[in-house]
């Protein structure tokens, strides 16, 4: 059995350590498993709420080509964060074969109804959560609160004596050129690849990388803001950018993203890939966008490899989404999905305490590490202890919150019928909420350019239809089945515009 491992950190609140303690917590488990060690997949600064993650997205093809048997991740939301994302390609692993172990969680459930309790939960905890921040607490807040370096290490700095960052000549030097050669137009891959070649030292005596220089010229640090453990001190640490220069890197940045995106076509933007099929022949329609003889852009899904049927892109998933927030107003559909949630949550081990007692112990480990950074200074062997325990104590928390709020908030059916009620209300309030809830909630989508059948799954298991029972279905000959919706009077398309350009 041959296992792969998928590891992730956000650049928002962990550090290069947390990869480590991921691979290492995967790496003992492929051990007691007996299973043989493959390729460690490894994304550094990288959001898990899409796919643009280069590390991600070869582990994806690798796991779908065969090269590896099972995938194991350390956390759920180490995989991804946001729902369409996670089962989208969760879908796509199983198809080829791949199991997906976590850890923290064990296996992840590949029945359908498993895989809705999770997507269910995953759902709610992504609206209930979005907002969490982790303060941590004692030693290390105080250490925040006062300004002090705590052992934290940031490139073009050291610490003073006084135990706050003070400024390190020739790495600040080296941070200045960074900046100066990007507003002089030069990218992040050209600039690390000159410090290689005029072999300049990392922090940690590693390659350069174009995501390490995109790191850097995103960090505020540089134009003297202290952020440490939930703490923001403008002015907090000496500045090496000036703060003018900062905002016009930043700007200059934003502009080479949003001319990249604009260069090419995002699947993130057609909500219903890998659900929308082609009802006259069974093929699935993908995204595509085209721009007609008057210059206007068109979006849409084509049948591209069979009869070319093709649908307006907003079209058709306002009418899905619309279906959809009809059907979580019904009273029934609520009652089968509380249901769900309510068995989902039951069947899983209730670890608060545990998770409890690991916290505390990790929290008086980094605390005293504090104090002895305090008491003997800025030491290698406790600098590079200090990392890796807050990174600890980050997943620790955020795991606990979770565990918390299963145990408060989805054992409550009031609860859960009012969590129902929010996302309709966000979806309502803000349209750009339903790729969400329909990655959660609907299973399959079939036209024939007249009529859409929807099929839902709201806990019970969504059914599989043949594409005889489709037709028949969305022609009237045979009954609607449960779980299944007929949108009617629908606008289509047989064959694209020849004067239009795909893109």
């Amino acid at each position: 059995m041959r296992a792969a491992i998928y590891a992730r950190y956000s650049s928002d609140a962990q550090r290069d350590e947390s990869i480590e303690i991921q691979v290492e917590q995967c790496a003992a488990l492929i051990e007691r498993e007996g299973w043989e060690t493959g390729e460690v997949y490894a994304d550094y600064a990288k959001t898990g709420t899409n796919d643009n993650r280069p590390a991600f997205r070869r582990c994806i093809a690798d796991g779908s080509a065969g090269l590896f048997d099972v995938l194991v991740i350390y956390k759920t939301d180490r995989f991804a964060r946001n729902v369409e994302v996670s089962r989208r390609y969760k879908r796509e692993l199983r198809a080829a074969g791949v199991r997906i172990v976590s850890v923290r969680e064990g296996e992840m459930p590949d029945t359908p109804d498993g895989m809705l309790g999770e997507g269910v939960a995953e759902l709610f905890a992504e609206y209930y959560s979005r907002n969490l921040s982790v303060l941590v607490k004692g030693g290390i807040r105080k250490s925040a609160e006062l300004g002090l370096a705590a052992g934290v290490r940031i490139y073009g700095y050291r610490t003073g004596e006084d135990g706050r960052f003070a400024e390190e000549a020739r790495e600040a030097e080296v941070v200045r050129s960074v900046f100066a050669a990007y507003l002089g137009g030069e990218s992040t891959t050209r600039i690390a690849e000159r410090l290689e070649r005029d072999g300049v030292p990392t922090v940690r005596g590693g390659r350069w990388r174009p995501q390490g220089i995109s790191k850097m010229l995103r960090n505020d640090a540089y134009a003297g803001v202290y952020r440490y453990a939930g703490v923001e001190i403008p002015g907090g640490m000496p500045a090496i950018i000036g703060r003018r220069e900062f905002d016009m890197v930043q700007e200059e940045m934003d502009a080479r993203r949003d001319h990249r995106s604009a260069a090419r076509r995002s699947t993130e933007d057609y909500s219903l890939t890998g659900r929308l099929f082609c009802a006259l022949d069974g093929r699935p329609m993908g995204g595509y966008s085209g721009t007609g003889k008057a210059g206007r852009k068109y979006c849409y899904y084509r049948d591209n490899g069979g009869c070319g049927l093709s649908v307006p892109k907003e079209a058709i998933e306002g009418a899905v989404v619309s279906e959809l927030v009809s059907l979580l107003r019904e009273d029934g559909s609520v009652d089968r999905m509380v249901e769900e949630v309510m068995r989902s949550t039951a069947a899983k081990p209730d670890r608060t305490r545990e998770l409890e007692a690991e916290l505390a112990e990790v929290r008086k480990q980094a605390e005293n590490v504090v104090s002895a950074i305090a008491r003997c200074g800025d030491l290698p062997a406790l600098t590079d202890a200090l990392p890796p325990l807050q990174a600890r104590m980050d997943d620790i928390e955020m795991e606990l919150a979770r565990a918390r709020f299963d145990r408060t908030e989805m054992v409550d059916p009031a609860k859960v019928r009012a969590m129902v009620r929010e996302i309709v209300e966000r979806i309502d309030r803000d349209p750009s909420r339903a790729a969400d809830a329909v990655a959660a909630f609907v299973d399959k989508i079939y036209t024939d350019g007249e009529s859409i059948m929807v099929v839902f799954d709201l806990g019970d298991g969504a059914k599989e239809f043949d594409l005889g029972t489709v037709q028949g279905i969305i022609k009237g000959e045979l009954p609607d089945e449960q779980g299944v919706r007929l949108i009617r009077k629908w606008c289509a398309v047989r064959d694209s515009n020849p004067r239009r350009t795909d893109s």
